[in-house]
């Protein structure tokens, strides 16, 4: 911790796959990495040692415009285009700043909702993907506390791929639980060439009626149902599948929502 480690690295990757990045480290010798994603939205990602901190995009018509994450790299707040903003954890407020009584349910908004719960896992196995039509590639334990309650689903997928069919995400809650698709399949191909890609899924409105910890199993499914058509080759890649620096993760985070 001097001086002499204060730096600033530009590193433009031209003709190169990596991204584009920046790497600043003051006199604390803690570098904060800035990346620019090779997407049509111009997406920079801000890195410390535990992760991306936050992230910011160009596309100000869809998706999440700000995020930021925890040391798991899961959002904790997330700003999106069409201005909900998405909070994990709890918000506080001192009191002397709200008027008593100026905040009602009825004044946040007309279906003013509630967090009751949050679950988040974190994968790190890399796997390689079959040439099925459809395959369940993670189960994870899942707590509702209410019966009455609506689950909504965010997933963060990382891949390796060079093929480019379409991709249709779905979830399952239970045993025996209905499959419920994400309102949108991603239909634009992941990728053409060998390059790591990741992508977030939302799948909402399970409300299954079941309490207590229950499995929770993703699949992916060809958006065609043609074997031989999967959307990437490997999840979760790692040094070993082409110049990257360390193994690639996903994540999920499920909020119970009490009506």
């Amino acid at each position: 911790m001097a001086n002499s480690d204060k730096n600033i690295v530009i590193t433009p990757n031209t003709g190169q796959s990596g991204f584009p990045n920046v790497i600043f480290t003051g006199s604390g010798n803690v570098p904060i990495t800035v990346k620019q994603l090779d997407d049509a939205d111009g997406t920079l990602i801000f890195e410390g040692s535990n992760g991306q901190l936050f992230a910011v995009n160009n596309n100000i018509n869809s998706g999440s415009l700000f995020a930021v994450n925890d040391q798991a790299g899961v959002p904790i707040l997330d700003i999106r285009a069409d201005g909900t903003i998405r909070l994990a954890g709890t918000v506080r407020m001192p009191t002397s700043a709200i008027p008593n009584g100026s905040i009602t349910r009825d004044k946040l908004a007309p279906d003013a909702q509630r967090i009751i719960n949050v679950t988040r896992h974190v994968n790190a196995r890399r796997e390689a993907w079959s040439d099925a039509s459809s395959a369940t590639y993670w189960t994870f334990p899942v707590e509702r506390k209410s019966p009455t309650s609506i689950l909504y689903v965010d997933v963060k997928l990382s891949m390796r791929t060079n093929y480019s069919d379409c991709l249709v995400h779905e979830c399952q809650y239970g045993d025996g639980g209905r499959w419920v698709q994400g309102p949108q399949p991603y239909d634009a191909g992941f990728s053409a060439n060998s390059r790591p890609y990741a992508t977030t899924m939302w799948i909402d409105n399970i409300n299954e009626n079941y309490t207590g910890t229950i499995p929770m199993r993703l699949r992916w499914r060809t958006f065609n149902n043609q074997g031989g058509n999967k959307p990437a080759q490997i999840w979760n890649p790692n040094s070993g599948d082409d110049a990257r620096y360390n193994q690639e993760i996903s994540q999920v985070v499920v909020w119970e929502i009490q009506p």
